[in-house]
């Protein structure tokens, strides 16, 4: 059975060569039928998509998903922290690991309040936190640790040091850190699928294009030879319109062109 997929815009305005306005199920029929008719030489007929790059797809999808939920608990457990320990969130620049783990946050399970932390002297700190570090298999450093000891001191916190205080703010990291690991195994995942794809290499040469990036463009785009020239993919970037309103531009005015 030959199949094309066809834009239901095309279809639209086909044949509307009548001043009555009729939409029934049989009326859709004959007009799609006529368009098929009309047009039958010059439609494509549809392929349907590998299984790698349907299941790339499909978790590229995911990982934008688990994104927008890691933003949601981010925030939540932030908006706890600024009332236990403030600007914990920021003391740390080390970027995630492999499997999703961030530094602030196991430092934030251990020391939830900053009382944890101001309510010991400056050398038994340190002393807790290098054994920490080394437990954790972070690396230790006497400046940071003096650094993170200062830095709670002289806040008032709007929540007390508390059994079920601690539990709020540890049952947060909790579910943080199971988003973390979750879209660390769905970027994992994605990078497998798409490196068995002839165009991997060439689109992770891209500049500024990552692992997790490379493989989204990829899924999104789906099988390049789709596309019959490179304007068709502009379109399907949505971008379209932005280059024809700039090409327009152009013409009139040189100096809009180049604002725009």
């Amino acid at each position: 059975m030959f199949v094309c997929t066809v834009n239901p815009q095309l279809i639209h305005g086909f044949g509307n060569n009548t001043i009555r306005k009729t939409k029934n199920d049989k009326k859709d029929s004959a007009k799609i039928a006529n368009y098929g008719i009309t047009h039958w030489l010059d439609l494509p007929q549809f392929q349907p998509e590998e299984d790698i790059r349907h299941m790339l797809k499909v978790f590229s999808r995911q990982y934008s998903k688990y994104t927008k939920l890691k933003t949601m608990l981010k925030n939540n457990l932030i908006s706890f922290t600024d009332q236990t320990f403030p600007g914990v969130n920021e003391l740390f620049s080390s970027p995630p690991k492999k499997d999703g783990r961030e530094k602030w946050l196991d430092f934030t399970t251990k020391f939830w309040h900053c009382e944890c932390v101001s309510g010991l002297s400056q050398r038994e700190f340190t002393e807790r936190y290098r054994k920490w570090c080394k437990r954790n298999g972070y690396k230790f450093s006497d400046t940071k640790a003096e650094e993170i000891y200062f830095a709670s001191a002289g806040h008032v916190s709007v929540m007390p040091k508390c059994e079920m205080t601690k539990n709020l703010v540890t049952q947060a990291i909790s579910q943080l850190n199971s988003i973390n690991e979750s879209i660390a195994f769905v970027a994992g995942e994605m990078s497998k699928l798409a490196a068995q794809l002839p165009e991997y290499g060439i689109v992770m040469d891209f500049y500024g294009v990552g692992e997790v990036l490379g493989s989204q463009l990829i899924a999104e785009i789906g099988d390049i030879y789709r596309y019959q020239k490179k304007s068709s993919l502009v379109r399907f970037a949505g971008l379209w319109k932005t280059a024809l309103g700039s090409s327009t531009a152009e013409k009139k005015s040189p100096n809009k062109a180049l604002r725009t």
